[in-house]
């Protein structure tokens, strides 16, 4: 069986490596298990991986940190709104900060045990990423790596963007991202409408 491509970022302070059952299982299914134990190295490695396709697992609550869950979600929107991010919570947590979470997008919020139906959301997760527009932009944006810095629009008024300007703006829901996206959609289904006559 072939293992997914997609990255699986974890950053919790408790996490034992050695005999953790989730992880091993984590293991089986992807390439790549990353594990941060504080909220700023897990900020640090998302922030240096954008050029991948992620999914953030992400305690709520750090023994030895005065950052939460709800801070590094906010850190992590800052670049990419496009990252599915599920909240991993003990039974114990009390979470204050529900609206704030649910606004910053979070994909899901899950008790830490039992860990099967947590697998259950990593899947659907990794079918959104898959399945998305954004997704199959961010794919065909990363695979133009001479080109990426490259002048790739110029608006109506004479702004440039490169391919790079064009998807950290797709990552943060900008309103150009947003247009460029409906465009390619509509391009799209302009595409498989024309395909069709032709049959």
């Amino acid at each position: 069986m072939n293992k997914s491509n997609v990255n699986i970022i974890i950053i919790d302070d408790e996490l034992d490596l050695e005999d953790d059952p989730l992880v091993f299982e984590l293991n089986q299914i992807h390439n790549s298990v990353n594990i941060l134990h504080t909220p700023d190295e897990g900020i640090e490695f998302v922030k240096n991986n954008l050029n991948q396709k992620n999914i953030v697992l992400l305690d709520y609550r750090f023994t030895a940190d005065t950052h939460n869950g709800s801070f590094v979600l906010d850190e992590i929107r800052k670049v990419s709104k496009s990252i599915p991010v599920i909240l991993w919570t003990a039974n114990a947590d009390k979470i204050n900060e529900y609206v704030e979470i649910i606004n910053n997008q979070v994909f899901a919020v899950m008790a830490k045990a039992p860990y099967e139906p947590l697998l259950e959301k990593i899947k659907e997760a990794e079918i959104l990423l898959n399945s998305s527009i954004e997704g199959a932009l961010e794919e065909w944006i990363l695979i133009q790596e001479e080109n990426q810095d490259q002048p790739y629009m110029i608006t109506a008024n004479g702004e440039q963007y490169t391919l790079n300007d064009l998807l950290r703006l797709i990552r943060l829901e900008d309103p150009i991202g947003k247009e460029i996206e409906k465009d390619l959609i509509m391009l799209t289904i302009d595409l498989l409408l024309r395909q069709k006559e032709k049959l």
